[in-house]
């Protein structure tokens, strides 16, 4: 007869990655890598800083160098890696669902458990007397880590229907679970995602933060564009293609091409680049607008016909914007 064994329950998941799993794993690569965003004038920050050599982000400043160009490029692997890793043991949607189902159901038994203890139950729970000298400390300690005293009180108790306690607690919680659900589903139909598991490879990671290509090929398209501004192209076995396919070595100590990276690369380059210029557009009408209306040149009659010009083709960028914004972000 085989003998049964007992497998440790599966563990749940969490946001963050194990520091092995996350480092670049072809560390020798590195240089190659950064290569791609070379020649550089200079190899230390130092020396680009002392020349006022920078570049920023629109968050940060950066020294143009050869350290700061392999330091972000390890940046990029790292959270290329730790993307690879959450992404494989993400929980899909129904199993959000099932332990929210799982939680309620398990209120709903320690609330009755609670609800159905007699008097008797309930008051030596409660009671705080005739404690065992040597462990009375502990005991007491114990009682108010576990709230007893928020426990429910015996019918002959002054205060029996009066404080609020474990019982209201759990019927609150309860409430919160099935709300939950709720606003998961009603921010999943905004959007535009359906509010149930529909199968499919997908989970919940790669919902909201994407599919780990496609934030490898953006990351690596702002580094290049900040290092060789709109250099960056979506065609195969082009300079842009074999900086994301060395990046990746970088990180998993895989050479050869990752399937399905060069449709992340095709889609992401163009929509950058678009979105870059439209920004830069949107940016040229938005100043236009903020110093004709500081000159006082809208005030007229003339002038509020061209406020007026400026303001629809402000709106109308803004839409173009909005619709590039999803093709940038697919995931949503």
């Amino acid at each position: 007869m085989r003998k049964k064994t007992n497998n440790p329950p599966p563990q749940p998941f969490r946001l963050r990655c194990k520091p092995d799993a996350c480092e670049p794993k072809k560390k020798d690569h590195l240089q190659a890598a950064a290569a791609h965003l070379g020649p550089f004038r200079y190899k230390t920050n130092v020396e680009a800083r002392a020349a006022g050599a920078a570049f920023s982000d629109g968050r940060s400043t950066f020294a143009s160098s050869q350290e700061t160009a392999e330091r972000l490029v390890t940046t990029i692997a790292a959270t290329f890696n730790k993307a690879l890793y959450l992404e494989e043991r993400a929980p899909r949607l129904k199993d959000v669902f099932s332990e929210l189902e799982s939680l309620k159901n398990a209120i709903d038994a320690y609330y009755n458990t609670l609800s159905r203890l007699n008097d008797v139950t309930l008051h030596e729970l409660r009671s705080r007397d005739e404690c065992v000298t040597k462990q009375q400390a502990q005991v007491l300690s114990n009682m108010d880590l576990a709230r007893v005293q928020e426990l429910p009180r015996p019918a002959n108790d002054p205060s029996a229907d009066t404080d609020p306690g474990w019982i209201d607690c759990l019927a609150a919680l309860r409430k919160h679970v099935e709300f939950t659900k709720q606003r998961i589903q009603s921010e999943r139909r905004q959007r535009g995602r359906p509010a149930t598991d529909v199968g499919g490879k997908t989970n919940l990671y790669k919902d909201v933060m994407g599919n780990p290509k496609w934030g490898l090929a953006y990351d690596c398209f702002t580094l290049c564009d900040a290092f060789k501004p709109d250099q960056a192209s979506g065609y195969e076995e082009g300079p842009f293609h074999k900086f994301v396919m060395d990046v990746f070595e970088y990180a998993t100590g895989v050479e050869g091409s990752m399937a399905g990276m060069q449709d992340w690369v095709k889609q992401v380059v163009p929509a950058r680049r678009e979105f870059k210029a439209l920004h830069h557009e949107i940016t040229q009408v938005s100043e236009v607008l903020e110093c004709g209306e500081r000159a006082g040149e809208f005030d007229s009659e003339a002038g509020m016909r061209r406020w007026k010009e400026l303001m629809r083709w402000y709106d109308a960028l803004s839409k173009r914007e909005a619709a590039l914004e999803k093709r940038l972000r697919p995931h949503g």
